[in-house]
């Protein structure tokens, strides 16, 4: 009796010493053989800089997102991914938005994936070259890819006004989604830069010019690991760590294998 308990103590233990050992953030370690983007010379992004106030000693983490306007995946991950963060973090991220990237242009002719994309992604590209104000571009954004993406055209007005945006924006971004002069240059622009950074899929995320697969489900913590000061800042405190995951996932197993042995 007592051999077979100390036989189920030592598999116990033994468990316990596996979990331990694995990758502290719950993961396994990936290599990445993502090609870090390099934009071509001509193509410049716009970037949404955020001012650093108090937080003016630590460099912003750099956040390019290369999305579709009507991409419901791109949809999803400014809403549920972005946003949070962005209104959390925004005094220590920069964030750069480059829309059709996944478009092509043959014979000077712009085209997109999806049905009336290509006017959507162009609206997005006018309003990021229009609004100054990086915080209401953000949600301007968020706007349009949600309420772009369930009616296939994007409410310039309602995006505007439920953003206390400017009402002259409304004819501003109007006016350029309109006029190929002024489209067809920024979106050229945002190809180039797509094909810089080896986009296949939407929305792909590139953090500190590396590609970041963590960021596609928690962004959060993507942006918390490239923070030299993150122990000391309250918005990265909630973060679950990963042997705080380890433990909480072992200590029920513990008590079970315990109890086991306890009536044995």
């Amino acid at each position: 009796m007592e051999q077979h308990r100390a036989r189920l103590t030592t598999f116990m233990l033994l468990a316990l010493v596996t979990f331990a050992r694995c990758d502290p953030d719950g993961q396994s370690t990936a290599v990445n053989t993502e090609t870090s983007p390099t934009a071509p010379t001509n193509a410049t992004a716009v970037p949404v800089s955020v001012p650093m106030n108090a937080a003016a000693s630590i460099k912003p983490v750099q956040i390019e997102i290369y999305y579709e306007a009507l991409c419901s995946d791109s949809v999803n991950f400014v809403k549920d991914q972005l946003i949070p963060v962005y209104r959390k973090f925004n005094k220590f991220i920069d964030v750069t938005f480059n829309p059709f990237s996944q478009g092509t242009i043959k014979d000077n002719t712009i085209q997109c994936r999806r049905d009336r994309e290509c006017d959507a992604d162009s609206i997005h590209a006018c309003a990021i070259s229009k609004i100054s104000d990086k915080d209401k571009l953000v949600e301007f954004l968020n706007c349009a890819l949600s309420e772009g993406f369930q009616n296939k055209t994007v409410p310039i007005e309602k995006c505007v006004k439920d953003n206390k945006i400017e009402e002259n924006i409304i004819s501003l971004i109007s006016k350029c989604a309109t006029d190929t002069n002024e489209t067809y240059p920024l979106l050229v622009n945002y190809r180039n830069l797509a094909t810089a950074a080896n986009v296949t899929t939407v929305p792909k995320i590139i953090i500190n010019k590396n590609y970041s697969e963590l960021s596609l489900t928690n962004l959060k913590k993507a942006v918390c690991d490239k923070i030299p000061s993150k122990d000391s800042l309250p918005e990265c405190k909630d973060i679950v760590s990963g042997s705080d995951r380890v433990v909480f996932g072992v200590l029920p197993i513990f008590i079970g294998v315990y109890s086991i042995i306890k009536m044995i």
